[in-house]
Protein backbone atom coordinates (compact mmCIF):
# COMPACT_ATOMS: atom_id res chain seq x y z
CA UNK A 1 0.00 0.00 0.00
CA UNK A 2 1.52 3.45 -1.20
CA UNK A 3 -0.27 4.99 1.88
CA UNK A 4 1.67 2.90 4.32
CA UNK A 5 4.99 2.95 2.45
CA UNK A 6 4.77 6.60 2.65
CA UNK A 7 4.18 6.80 6.21
CA UNK A 8 6.69 4.57 7.16
CA UNK A 9 8.75 6.71 8.75
CA UNK A 10 6.34 8.05 10.90
CA UNK A 11 5.44 4.35 11.68
CA UNK A 12 8.68 2.52 12.26
CA UNK A 13 11.62 4.81 11.90
CA UNK A 14 12.61 4.06 8.44
CA UNK A 15 13.83 6.30 6.10
CA UNK A 16 11.92 6.92 2.96
CA UNK A 17 13.06 10.09 1.20
CA UNK A 18 9.40 10.60 -0.20
CA UNK A 19 7.85 10.85 2.95
CA UNK A 20 6.34 13.89 4.53
CA UNK A 21 9.64 16.40 5.55
CA UNK A 22 8.57 16.68 9.41
CA UNK A 23 8.59 12.68 9.56
CA UNK A 24 12.36 12.60 8.40
CA UNK A 25 13.54 13.56 11.48
CA UNK A 26 13.47 10.27 12.95
CA UNK A 27 15.77 8.21 11.25
CA UNK A 28 18.70 11.24 11.83
CA UNK A 29 17.54 11.31 16.05
CA UNK A 30 17.28 7.37 16.41
CA UNK A 31 21.10 7.44 14.68
CA UNK A 32 22.05 10.01 17.22
CA UNK A 33 20.55 8.37 20.10
CA UNK A 34 21.26 4.24 18.86
CA UNK A 35 24.92 5.49 18.23
CA UNK A 36 25.64 7.14 21.50
CA UNK A 37 27.37 10.06 19.88
CA UNK A 38 26.47 12.06 22.70
CA UNK A 39 25.58 14.18 20.42
CA UNK A 40 22.07 16.27 19.37
CA UNK A 41 20.50 17.98 16.23
CA UNK A 42 22.32 21.72 16.06
CA UNK A 43 18.38 23.21 16.21
CA UNK A 44 15.44 21.69 17.59
CA UNK A 45 12.42 20.48 15.13
CA UNK A 46 10.12 22.71 13.36
CA UNK A 47 6.09 22.44 14.12
CA UNK A 48 4.92 18.77 14.76
CA UNK A 49 1.89 17.15 13.90
CA UNK A 50 -1.49 17.94 16.01
CA UNK A 51 -2.49 15.32 19.05
CA UNK A 52 -4.65 13.00 16.96
CA UNK A 53 -2.70 12.88 14.01
CA UNK A 54 -1.24 9.75 14.93
CA UNK A 55 -3.91 7.99 15.23
CA UNK A 56 -5.04 9.18 11.59
CA UNK A 57 -2.17 7.40 10.27
CA UNK A 58 -2.18 3.76 12.00
CA UNK A 59 -6.15 3.88 11.49
CA UNK A 60 -5.77 4.75 8.14
CA UNK A 61 -2.37 2.36 7.22
CA UNK A 62 -4.43 -0.49 8.51
CA UNK A 63 -1.89 -1.59 10.29
CA UNK A 64 -2.62 -0.19 14.07
CA UNK A 65 -0.10 -2.72 15.89
CA UNK A 66 2.77 -1.56 13.38
CA UNK A 67 4.27 1.27 14.75
CA UNK A 68 6.57 2.68 17.75
CA UNK A 69 4.39 2.95 20.55
CA UNK A 70 5.44 2.49 24.57
CA UNK A 71 3.07 -0.45 24.90
CA UNK A 72 5.60 -2.59 23.07
CA UNK A 73 4.59 -5.97 22.40
CA UNK A 74 7.03 -9.13 21.91
CA UNK A 75 6.13 -9.17 18.51
CA UNK A 76 7.27 -4.76 17.49
CA UNK A 77 10.41 -5.76 19.39
CA UNK A 78 10.99 -8.74 17.42
CA UNK A 79 10.55 -6.71 13.89
CA UNK A 80 12.47 -3.75 15.43
CA UNK A 81 14.92 -4.25 18.35
CA UNK A 82 15.97 -1.05 19.00
CA UNK A 83 12.84 -0.38 20.57
CA UNK A 84 13.81 -2.04 23.90
CA UNK A 85 16.91 -0.07 24.29
CA UNK A 86 15.11 2.98 23.84
CA UNK A 87 12.83 1.98 26.51
CA UNK A 88 15.99 1.52 28.91
CA UNK A 89 17.28 4.92 28.43
CA UNK A 90 13.30 6.49 29.15
CA UNK A 91 13.87 4.92 33.13
CA UNK A 92 14.49 7.14 35.44
CA UNK A 93 17.65 5.52 36.41
CA UNK A 94 19.01 5.27 33.04
CA UNK A 95 22.29 6.96 32.86
CA UNK A 96 21.79 8.57 29.72
CA UNK A 97 23.21 12.74 29.06
CA UNK A 98 20.72 15.37 28.61
CA UNK A 99 21.91 15.27 25.03
CA UNK A 100 20.53 12.02 24.65
CA UNK A 101 17.07 12.77 26.93
CA UNK A 102 16.50 15.43 24.50
CA UNK A 103 16.90 13.66 21.43
CA UNK A 104 14.25 11.28 23.01
CA UNK A 105 11.48 13.83 23.46
CA UNK A 106 12.05 15.25 19.97
CA UNK A 107 11.53 11.24 18.93
CA UNK A 108 8.52 10.90 20.86
CA UNK A 109 6.92 14.21 19.35
CA UNK A 110 7.94 13.64 16.30
CA UNK A 111 6.05 10.55 16.39
CA UNK A 112 3.07 12.09 18.03
CA UNK A 113 3.56 10.50 21.79
CA UNK A 114 3.46 13.62 23.60
CA UNK A 115 2.12 11.19 26.59
CA UNK A 116 5.41 9.51 26.73
CA UNK A 117 7.69 12.12 26.61
CA UNK A 118 5.75 13.90 29.30
CA UNK A 119 5.91 11.17 31.69
CA UNK A 120 8.87 9.75 31.17
CA UNK A 121 10.63 12.39 31.18
CA UNK A 122 9.18 15.62 32.73
CA UNK A 123 11.38 15.10 35.99
CA UNK A 124 14.55 14.25 34.34
CA UNK A 125 14.05 18.07 32.32
CA UNK A 126 13.09 19.67 35.77
CA UNK A 127 16.11 18.07 37.35
CA UNK A 128 18.61 18.74 34.53
CA UNK A 129 18.05 21.92 34.40
CA UNK A 130 18.88 21.90 30.56
CA UNK A 131 17.03 24.68 28.96
CA UNK A 132 16.77 22.56 25.40
CA UNK A 133 15.41 19.30 27.19
CA UNK A 134 12.81 21.58 28.96
CA UNK A 135 11.97 23.03 25.93
CA UNK A 136 11.38 20.14 24.12
CA UNK A 137 9.19 18.46 26.98
CA UNK A 138 7.15 21.73 27.57
CA UNK A 139 6.25 20.84 23.92
CA UNK A 140 5.24 17.61 24.97
CA UNK A 141 3.07 18.85 27.92
CA UNK A 142 1.17 21.75 26.39
CA UNK A 143 -1.08 19.37 24.17
CA UNK A 144 -2.43 17.51 26.93
CA UNK A 145 -3.50 19.52 29.88
CA UNK A 146 -6.77 21.91 30.05
CA UNK A 147 -4.57 24.75 31.81
CA UNK A 148 -2.89 26.08 28.59
CA UNK A 149 -1.73 29.32 30.74
CA UNK A 150 -0.19 27.39 33.12
CA UNK A 151 1.48 24.77 30.32
CA UNK A 152 3.10 27.90 28.88
CA UNK A 153 4.69 28.85 32.19
CA UNK A 154 8.18 26.89 30.99
CA UNK A 155 8.05 28.87 28.16
CA UNK A 156 7.92 32.13 29.56
CA UNK A 157 10.74 30.99 32.31
CA UNK A 158 13.10 29.95 28.96
CA UNK A 159 12.28 33.19 26.71
CA UNK A 160 12.98 35.91 30.05
CA UNK A 161 16.52 33.58 30.66
CA UNK A 162 19.34 35.73 29.36
CA UNK A 163 22.05 33.39 30.27
CA UNK A 164 20.77 30.34 27.86
CA UNK A 165 21.61 30.26 24.01
CA UNK A 166 19.03 32.67 22.13
CA UNK A 167 17.88 30.02 19.80
CA UNK A 168 15.85 28.34 22.60
CA UNK A 169 14.50 31.99 23.88
CA UNK A 170 13.22 32.67 20.17
CA UNK A 171 11.79 29.16 20.33
CA UNK A 172 9.90 29.46 23.28
CA UNK A 173 8.75 33.67 22.22
CA UNK A 174 7.46 31.70 19.11
CA UNK A 175 5.43 28.91 21.30
CA UNK A 176 4.44 31.99 23.34
CA UNK A 177 2.82 33.99 20.40
CA UNK A 178 1.19 30.65 19.36
CA UNK A 179 -0.33 30.14 22.76
CA UNK A 180 -1.82 33.75 23.07
CA UNK A 181 -3.17 34.24 19.65
CA UNK A 182 -5.28 31.42 20.14
CA UNK A 183 -8.02 33.81 22.36
CA UNK A 184 -8.77 37.42 21.60
CA UNK A 185 -8.96 38.81 25.25
CA UNK A 186 -5.42 37.43 25.46
CA UNK A 187 -4.04 39.71 22.64
CA UNK A 188 -2.32 42.69 24.81
CA UNK A 189 -0.49 39.85 26.52
CA UNK A 190 0.47 38.73 22.97
CA UNK A 191 1.78 41.89 22.10
CA UNK A 192 3.85 42.33 24.91
CA UNK A 193 5.58 38.71 24.09
CA UNK A 194 5.80 39.70 20.56
CA UNK A 195 7.83 43.33 21.49
CA UNK A 196 10.28 40.99 23.33
CA UNK A 197 11.02 38.20 20.80
CA UNK A 198 11.38 41.18 18.24
CA UNK A 199 14.38 42.99 20.47
CA UNK A 200 15.72 39.97 20.74
CA UNK A 201 15.67 39.34 16.80
CA UNK A 202 17.19 42.69 16.94
CA UNK A 203 20.12 42.20 19.34
CA UNK A 204 20.91 38.64 17.79
CA UNK A 205 23.94 38.58 14.99
CA UNK A 206 22.01 35.64 12.84
CA UNK A 207 25.37 34.72 11.32
CA UNK A 208 24.98 31.07 11.74
CA UNK A 209 22.54 28.58 10.13
CA UNK A 210 20.72 27.63 13.44
CA UNK A 211 20.23 31.21 14.66
CA UNK A 212 19.14 32.52 11.11
CA UNK A 213 16.41 29.48 11.50
CA UNK A 214 15.14 30.32 14.35
CA UNK A 215 15.09 33.85 13.40
CA UNK A 216 12.96 32.87 10.12
CA UNK A 217 10.45 30.67 12.81
CA UNK A 218 10.18 33.45 14.95
CA UNK A 219 9.32 36.01 12.10
CA UNK A 220 6.45 33.69 11.09
CA UNK A 221 5.07 33.53 14.86
CA UNK A 222 4.88 37.15 14.66
CA UNK A 223 3.39 37.12 11.45
CA UNK A 224 0.49 35.14 13.02
CA UNK A 225 0.18 37.63 16.00
CA UNK A 226 -0.46 40.37 12.86
CA UNK A 227 -2.86 37.85 11.10
CA UNK A 228 -4.48 38.18 14.39
CA UNK A 229 -4.79 42.15 14.14
CA UNK A 230 -5.73 42.22 10.91
CA UNK A 231 -3.02 44.12 10.07
CA UNK A 232 -1.81 43.28 6.61
CA UNK A 233 1.33 45.30 5.97
CA UNK A 234 2.64 43.80 9.30
CA UNK A 235 1.40 40.15 7.92
CA UNK A 236 3.38 41.01 4.82
CA UNK A 237 6.36 42.65 6.43
CA UNK A 238 7.31 39.63 8.53
CA UNK A 239 6.23 36.54 6.05
CA UNK A 240 8.44 38.51 3.52
CA UNK A 241 11.20 38.68 5.79
CA UNK A 242 11.01 34.59 6.89
CA UNK A 243 10.61 33.71 3.54
CA UNK A 244 13.60 35.58 2.29
CA UNK A 245 15.61 33.77 5.79
CA UNK A 246 14.07 30.21 4.78
CA UNK A 247 14.94 30.40 0.88
CA UNK A 248 18.59 31.12 2.07
CA UNK A 249 19.02 28.48 4.75
CA UNK A 250 17.14 26.06 1.61
CA UNK A 251 20.16 27.30 -0.44
CA UNK A 252 23.15 26.99 2.33
CA UNK A 253 21.58 23.42 4.04
CA UNK A 254 24.14 20.60 3.76
CA UNK A 255 24.35 18.64 5.95
CA UNK A 256 20.91 16.03 6.39
CA UNK A 257 19.95 17.63 9.24
CA UNK A 258 20.42 21.31 8.13
CA UNK A 259 18.21 19.90 4.53
CA UNK A 260 15.19 18.41 6.59
CA UNK A 261 14.73 21.25 8.78
CA UNK A 262 15.14 24.42 6.10
CA UNK A 263 12.45 22.33 3.89
CA UNK A 264 10.63 22.43 6.75
CA UNK A 265 10.75 25.57 7.49
CA UNK A 266 10.63 27.01 4.05
CA UNK A 267 7.34 24.61 3.52
CA UNK A 268 5.82 25.56 6.72
CA UNK A 269 6.44 29.40 5.78
CA UNK A 270 4.77 28.92 2.08
CA UNK A 271 2.10 27.29 3.91
CA UNK A 272 1.20 30.36 6.08
CA UNK A 273 1.60 32.38 3.05
CA UNK A 274 -0.97 30.31 1.13
CA UNK A 275 -3.09 30.34 4.12
CA UNK A 276 -3.44 33.90 4.16
CA UNK A 277 -4.09 34.07 0.63
CA UNK A 278 -6.74 31.47 0.53
CA UNK A 279 -8.33 33.31 3.81
CA UNK A 280 -7.94 36.72 2.03
CA UNK A 281 -10.51 34.91 -0.49
CA UNK A 282 -7.44 35.28 -3.24
CA UNK A 283 -7.22 39.13 -3.16
CA UNK A 284 -3.78 39.33 -0.95
CA UNK A 285 -0.69 37.18 -1.62
CA UNK A 286 1.89 38.63 1.31
CA UNK A 287 4.71 37.50 -0.13
CA UNK A 288 6.80 37.74 -3.75
CA UNK A 289 5.42 35.25 -5.26
CA UNK A 290 2.37 34.98 -7.18
CA UNK A 291 0.02 31.89 -5.92
CA UNK A 292 0.81 29.46 -8.22
CA UNK A 293 4.05 29.99 -8.24
CA UNK A 294 4.07 29.24 -4.07
CA UNK A 295 1.88 26.54 -4.58
CA UNK A 296 4.36 24.63 -6.87
CA UNK A 297 7.21 25.31 -4.58
CA UNK A 298 5.14 23.70 -1.79
CA UNK A 299 5.18 20.51 -3.83
CA UNK A 300 8.42 20.45 -4.75
CA UNK A 301 9.16 20.85 -1.54
CA UNK A 302 6.91 18.32 0.52
CA UNK A 303 4.03 16.26 -1.75
CA UNK A 304 4.22 13.06 0.71
CA UNK A 305 2.56 15.54 3.50
CA UNK A 306 -1.56 15.98 3.07
CA UNK A 307 -1.46 19.36 4.47
CA UNK A 308 0.59 20.23 1.18
CA UNK A 309 -1.58 18.86 -1.04
CA UNK A 310 -5.09 20.56 0.47
CA UNK A 311 -3.71 23.96 0.75
CA UNK A 312 -2.11 23.82 -2.59
CA UNK A 313 -5.37 22.14 -3.91
CA UNK A 314 -7.02 25.37 -2.31
CA UNK A 315 -4.92 27.85 -3.84
CA UNK A 316 -5.09 26.14 -7.62
CA UNK A 317 -8.65 25.71 -7.51
CA UNK A 318 -9.09 29.54 -6.13
CA UNK A 319 -6.70 30.61 -8.84
CA UNK A 320 -8.82 28.10 -12.45
CA UNK A 321 -6.17 25.25 -12.58
CA UNK A 322 -8.85 22.97 -11.88
CA UNK A 323 -6.97 19.92 -12.96
CA UNK A 324 -3.70 20.97 -11.17
CA UNK A 325 -6.18 21.62 -8.08
CA UNK A 326 -7.92 18.55 -8.45
CA UNK A 327 -4.54 16.28 -8.80
CA UNK A 328 -3.83 17.59 -5.37
CA UNK A 329 -6.65 16.78 -3.84
CA UNK A 330 -7.26 13.53 -4.90
CA UNK A 331 -3.40 12.86 -3.70
CA UNK A 332 -4.05 14.44 -0.38
CA UNK A 333 -7.19 12.13 -0.21
CA UNK A 334 -4.96 9.21 -0.67
CA UNK A 335 -2.71 10.23 1.77
CA UNK A 336 -5.23 9.61 4.83
CA UNK A 337 -4.97 11.25 7.72
CA UNK A 338 -7.66 14.51 8.39
CA UNK A 339 -6.18 16.85 5.97
CA UNK A 340 -6.28 14.04 3.43
CA UNK A 341 -10.41 13.30 4.40
CA UNK A 342 -10.65 17.02 4.09
CA UNK A 343 -8.90 16.65 0.71
CA UNK A 344 -10.82 13.89 -0.28
CA UNK A 345 -13.84 15.72 0.19
CA UNK A 346 -12.42 19.19 -1.48
CA UNK A 347 -12.19 16.55 -4.17
CA UNK A 348 -15.67 15.83 -4.09
CA UNK A 349 -16.82 19.42 -4.26
CA UNK A 350 -14.53 20.11 -7.04
CA UNK A 351 -15.30 17.04 -9.29
CA UNK A 352 -19.85 18.03 -8.51
CA UNK A 353 -18.77 21.42 -9.66
CA UNK A 354 -17.43 20.22 -12.70
CA UNK A 355 -20.59 17.80 -13.53
CA UNK A 356 -18.14 14.74 -13.04
CA UNK A 357 -20.60 12.88 -10.68
CA UNK A 358 -19.32 9.18 -10.60
CA UNK A 359 -16.07 10.77 -9.49
CA UNK A 360 -17.27 12.98 -7.14
CA UNK A 361 -19.47 10.49 -5.61
CA UNK A 362 -16.37 8.42 -5.26
CA UNK A 363 -14.15 10.90 -3.60
CA UNK A 364 -16.80 12.45 -0.64
CA UNK A 365 -16.93 8.51 -0.08
CA UNK A 366 -13.38 7.96 0.35
CA UNK A 367 -13.38 11.27 2.41
CA UNK A 368 -16.60 9.94 5.01
CA UNK A 369 -14.47 6.63 5.19
CA UNK A 370 -11.42 8.53 6.49
CA UNK A 371 -13.37 10.68 8.75
CA UNK A 372 -16.78 11.39 8.85
CA UNK A 373 -16.62 14.58 10.05
CA UNK A 374 -14.86 15.25 6.79
CA UNK A 375 -17.85 16.12 4.67
CA UNK A 376 -18.93 18.44 6.91
CA UNK A 377 -15.91 20.32 7.05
Amino acid sequence: MRRRELWSTYLRGHGNPDAAVATRFIPLLLELILTRSGEGLPFVPGSYYPPGFRQHVLGHTAFPDDAIDHRLSAKDESGLPFLAELRAMLEPGSDVSATTLTSLAQVLNVLGLFSVSAKALGKRAAESGDPVLTYEVARSYYGLVTDSDKAAQPFHTLAADTGIPPGTRLSAYGRLIAHYCRRQRDLDECAEVAADAQALIDSVAADTFDLRLYVSRTYRALALYAVRRRDMADIADKMQLAIDLARGLSAAASTPAEKVAAAQNERLSLEASLKAFINSKGRAMVIDMEPDAAAGRLLELDPGDPYTQLYAGDTLWMTGHDERALECFTTGGALGTFPGALAAARAGVAFDTLGRKEESETWFAVAAELDPAATAA
